[in-house]
């Protein structure tokens, strides 16, 4: 499987965000705060929609702040992005994240 990471610090907490792809279509996404598996999907890229497999949005509730991912298409297109926000505030990843539409809250 071929995997992207990206990593971000906060106010003492560690997040880090895992892609995954392989040529038979099966993807996963992963988003771990200090060491903990907050959010995990995985799926196969035939059985969803383009819009969904080109970008989603997580957003999730960790202590008292709101942390956002997004994850998309990198600007060449040719590649993946993911900027991670907590309170509306960049941390970390890639500042343009194309085609980022479809959103999972937890």
């Amino acid at each position: 499987m071929n995997k992207k990471n990206w990593t971000a610090n906060w106010d003492d907490n560690s997040i880090v965000i895992e892609n995954g792809w392989d040529w038979s279509g099966n993807c996963e996404e992963k988003v771990t705060i200090n060491g903990e598996v907050i959010q995990s999907r995985s799926y196969d890229m035939t059985d969803v929609s383009v819009k969904r497999a080109v970008g989603t949005t997580f957003t999730m509730r960790f202590g008292e702040d709101n942390v956002t991912v997004v994850m998309g298409s990198a600007w060449y297109l040719f590649g993946t992005a993911c900027r991670i926000m907590v309170n509306g505030k960049f941390v970390g990843g890639d500042r343009i994240v194309l085609f980022a539409k479809e959103s999972l809250t937890k």
